[in-house]
């Protein structure tokens, strides 16, 4: 299929790389996780990063290319580094995402949609419950610190759209 290049066309690759229950609801079974916090803490590393290494793959980005998708949004999570336990390093994955995208032409939209002390409370943002992303100025800088990692790593890659 033909792209036009001066639109933007796009999915959200959500689930992948930030685990949410309502999506990937068999990472959660035998288990009494609400999130990726604790699924990990539950003994799940494993199942985790065989899903990180299977849920999308290049036959993926190659379907989406060939359907006429030219941009794609990638949740990541402020663990991204692999610098906040139990969470599991995933920049390897997003780095795989900006290769494929360089391949079959996509732009990229990354997405910071976990913040250190949960923004909302929900399971995407890693932890579900209280809300303490604003309550310290520490989560603050934390998620500055990220965005700035973020930025450094991808800010030449010709697929970079945006933070």
């Amino acid at each position: 299929m033909k792209r036009n290049k001066n639109k933007l066309v796009g999915v959200n690759l959500g689930g992948w790389i930030v685990l949410e229950k309502w999506i990937t609801p068999s990472l959660f079974e035998e288990t009494e996780a609400e999130d990726e916090f604790n699924l990990l803490k539950s003994g799940k590393k494993v199942k985790v990063e065989e899903h990180y290494q299977n849920f999308i793959n290049e036959e993926d980005f190659k379907f989406l290319a060939d359907t006429g998708i030219n941009a794609i949004r990638i949740p990541v999570g402020y663990w991204l580094f692999g610098n906040q336990k139990p969470y599991l390093k995933t920049v390897n994955y997003l780095d795989f995402a900006f290769e494929m995208a360089n391949k079959y032409g996509f732009k990229v939209l990354v997405d910071l949609h976990g913040a250190p002390g949960s923004q909302n409370g929900y399971d995407h943002s890693g932890k579900v419950g209280e809300i303490g992303w604003d309550k310290h100025e520490k989560n603050v800088l934390e998620t500055l610190d990220i965005i700035k990692k973020i930025s450094k790593r991808y800010c030449k890659n010709k697929s970079l759209f945006g933070i």
